[in-house]
């Protein structure tokens, strides 16, 4: 999915500037390529595609990214929930799914965010699992940093809800004003 040159917004009111979602589809390339591993698929915690990068064919069958988007959320929530219940909560959780041909790594990624990542079951667990930790949080840096040209836009947003404030305090201490 190529999001790279457009501004991403998204339901649970994050927004991802071009700079930021380049970023995340490099960490997310390298990833795949470096583990190997078939696909690697980041969602919002509302379950909303962020970026999916890789094969989007399992076992002979598209995969449905709305359906696993929303289950990959409900499945992080509940495991973050499991884990602030039984006090074992930490940054960076990781659920682990293990198949018969597969296993699936569903990595937290800063607070709003699931990253699954599917690898065959040849690839050692330990190194998946550094390498998954690692890029959930190079992404959550990636999204918390903001390229140049983005903080310049977002100056002007700002400029601009300034302006927009200071002119309806002024016309209400005018219509104030004249109510004396």
């Amino acid at each position: 999915m190529d999001l790279s040159s457009s501004t991403l917004k998204l339901r649970g009111g994050l927004t991802l500037y071009p700079s930021q979602i380049q970023a995340i589809e490099k960490l997310m390339d390298d990833l795949v390529e470096k583990l190997p591993a078939p696909f690697a698929f980041l969602v919002e915690g509302s379950g909303q595609t962020i970026s999916f990068v890789g094969k989007r064919w399992s076992n002979g069958k598209e995969i449905d990214v709305t359906a696993l988007g929303a289950l990959v959320a409900a499945d992080m929530a509940a495991s973050q929930e499991i884990a602030r219940l039984t006090g074992e909560y930490q940054a960076y959780q990781l659920v682990l799914r293990q198949g018969e041909t597969a296993s699936t790594f569903i990595s937290e990624v800063g607070k709003s965010m699931a990253l699954l990542v599917q690898v065959s079951r040849d690839v050692p667990m330990g190194w998946a699992r550094i390498h998954i930790i690692e890029t959930a949080q190079k992404i959550a840096d990636a999204v918390m940093r903001v390229n140049v040209d983005d903080e310049s836009k977002l100056e002007i947003l700002d400029d601009n809800l300034q302006e927009l404030l200071n002119s309806s305090l002024d016309s209400m201490w005018s219509e104030d004003s004249d109510v004396r």
